[in-house]
């Protein structure tokens, strides 16, 4: 009897299954075409597709953090500044912020001739870039010419003001000693809160000047709009150079570092942009002097590789 009602069971479950076959195989068409229009209803998070950061770190690199720096963040710049220009130690020709393995590489450099020697450290700028804050000083040699050698270095340092790292940045050569004014100089206004403003204020005028739809443009269009902008017309080609590498959307640069020197009393904002996989370095000068940008340069160029 129980063999009966379990085979019973096996033939209503085949017959329903065979009826639901065929109801679906008929109706077939209308079920795909329901399917399909509730699929095309629905919305797949981009991030599922691509990740939204993983594409901004393609087209732009990474901005630095642009906050204004008070005047009691400078006076702790220049206090650490003082402290290690204090470091130097010429009887024992060695540098407080080096380390001993750098002390010893400057000493062999220094010392291929022996009438040569270190005779002092001058600060150079005080700057910001993606690796943290720094000092920039140059390590100045006795030569017997007329020339003045030095040794410069970005000298990393932490919060409490302890030194982190110090990057050797090359060897300089100049008729002049490099100049740093004073310990009591005021700041004054830096730039640094201005620049985002500024960068946004170029490309509107480029972009409203139909420039950006121009390729051939001559350089006296872009001289005549860095004057517009209160540039030098020096500035012409750099502009010249953003507009042909920049993006659909104007945001494939960004601000990567700054420094703040006081000879020349200025703040230089280091750009970098991106296109193609290629990288684009500029400059953008503040004179703290006048409150105002006068210069959109190609490069980085730091006030410590020029002096």
């Amino acid at each position: 009897m129980k063999k009966i009602l379990k085979k019973k069971r096996y033939l209503y479950t085949l017959l329903v299954c065979i009826l639901l076959f065929i109801l679906l195989y008929y109706n077939r068409n209308p079920l795909i075409k329901a399917s399909s229009n509730w699929l095309s209803r629905q919305t797949i998070p981009f991030q599922l597709v691509v990740n939204p950061h993983k594409l901004d770190q393609i087209k732009k690199p990474k901005s630095l953090t642009l906050n204004e720096l008070s005047e009691k963040e400078y006076q702790q710049q220049l206090k650490i500044t003082k402290q290690l220009v204090n470091s130097f130690d010429k009887h024992r020709q060695q540098c407080g912020f080096l380390s001993t393995k750098q002390n010893q590489q400057l000493k062999q450099w220094v010392q291929q001739k022996h009438h040569r020697y270190l005779y002092s450290v001058t600060p150079l700028t005080s700057g910001k870039n993606r690796h943290g804050k720094y000092i920039t000083v140059s390590v100045n040699r006795y030569d017997d010419t007329q020339q003045i050698h030095s040794y410069r270095y970005q000298v990393f340092y932490r919060s409490n003001g302890k030194v982190q790292a110090a990057k050797f940045i090359g060897n300089f050569h100049n008729a002049k000693p490099p100049k740093f004014i004073s310990w009591t100089n005021k700041l004054g206004v830096s730039g640094i809160a201005k620049v985002p403003t500024f960068l946004d204020k170029v490309n509107t005028t480029l972009i409203n000047s139909g420039i950006t739809a121009q390729s051939t443009a001559t350089l006296d269009k872009y001289q005549q709009l860095a004057r517009n902008l209160g540039l030098s017309s020096k500035s012409a080609t750099a502009l010249k150079q953003y507009v042909l590498q920049n993006g659909m959307d104007q945001k494939n640069s960004s601000v990567v570092g700054y420094e703040l020197s006081d000879v020349p009393r200025e703040t230089r904002f280091f750009i970098t942009q991106i296109n193609d996989h290629h990288r684009y370095y500029y400059t953008v000068t503040f004179n703290r002097n006048q409150n105002e940008f006068t210069n959109f340069l190609s490069g980085h160029a730091s006030v410590a590789e020029h002096q």
